[in-house]
């Protein structure tokens, strides 16, 4: 949470040092916290691409996507739409409604799609997604791929192939490339990409593949990880109690957080970080749905009183700091 000329700046300082395609995404959908970055870029001329971030919750239906989709393209004048599933919570079932509603209102503007592979079903969904109309996939290239990555570039290749899509993809230096990342893994012992289970309980709990893999490390260094999954049933309860938030980064680190707390501390709330106090009050944008009463109390009372009720304006700030 920054002021707006901060934002500005640092999509100048992008544009300066050779970046010509930011993303821009908000977890919560708010529009005017995305089109500050949005505008900035295309002012620059750079190449803007309004990303949406997949949740599966009562909340975050097709339409709220269309019309988050709808205003970026006409207040904001992107130049793409990406359809960001982090979390790995995309079905074929989900795309075939999902894809469609984002491209009435799109206006032929291109529409990208970005998943992961900790349920398995990335690959199906990226399949179904170039049928219904999406023009461009982010995979990763084996045997980085796969697990909580992408779909392996290599598998979607020959499987776009085999359903007749044409790609222009060099597969030369794909291949040039996996080999040598072949090559390095068994050198240094590193691991490779394996496709993952189904796991349904991912659906509740819904934290992002690489989260999950550092969470775990770090409760083991804590002397805990016997409790990871009783901490992974308390995101999951969690979540609704505070308006469905997105498994996204910052507040899937701030959800877990406070899921450890109510676990490892024996009391539901008793201790609030920062972060959720803020969250909960809006601090962070307006929230989608709204966070259940009693939790709110408990929130406001336990969280630090430092926090005011309702968020402040941000002043601007880079000239302060470039008089610093």
């Amino acid at each position: 949470m920054v002021p707006d000329d901060i934002v500005e700046m640092w999509i100048e300082r992008l544009n300066a040092n050779g970046f010509r395609a930011v993303g821009t995404l908000d977890a919560l959908f708010d529009i005017e916290n995305m089109l500050v970055s949005v505008r900035h870029a295309k002012k620059l001329g750079m190449y803007s691409v309004g990303a949406l971030v997949f949740c599966d919750s009562p909340v975050h239906t097709d339409e709220v996507y269309a019309r988050t989709a709808r205003q970026l393209i006409e207040r904001g004048g992107v130049d793409a739409i990406m359809i960001k599933d982090s979390g790995a919570l995309l079905t074929p079932d989900r795309i075939r409604t999902l894809v469609p509603a984002l491209r009435a209102v799109m206006g032929g503007k291109t529409l990208e799609l970005h998943s992961h592979c900790n349920t398995g079903l990335a690959p199906l969904v990226y399949l179904e997604a170039v049928r219904l109309g999406v023009q461009r996939l982010h995979t990763a290239i084996a045997p980085l791929a796969s697990g909580p990555a992408q779909p392996a570039t290599q598998l979607i290749l020959r499987n776009l192939e085999l359903c007749g899509f044409a790609t222009r993809v060099d597969r030369g230096r794909v291949t040039y490339i996996s080999e040598y990342l072949t090559n390095l893994a068994a050198r240094e012992g590193f691991p490779l990409g394996v496709p993952m289970e189904y796991d349904a309980f991912h659906y509740q709990h819904q934290m992002p593949g690489g989260m999950l893999a550092n969470w775990r490390y770090q409760l083991r260094q804590s002397g805990i990880e016997d409790r990871f999954d009783e901490i992974l049933q308390e995101i999951a309860r969690i979540r609704p109690e505070l308006g469905w938030p997105i498994m996204v980064t910052p507040f899937s680190q701030i959800i877990a957080v406070q899921a450890m707390l109510n676990v490892i501390g024996g009391e539901r709330y008793r201790s609030v970080p920062d972060e959720v106090k803020m969250y909960a009050l809006g601090h962070f944008g307006k929230l989608l749905a709204p966070v259940d009463s009693d939790i709110l109390d408990r929130i406001v009372e336990n969280g630090s009183q430092k926090i005011p009720l309702q968020p402040p304006s941000l002043a601007p700030a880079v000239a302060e700091l470039r008089k610093a």
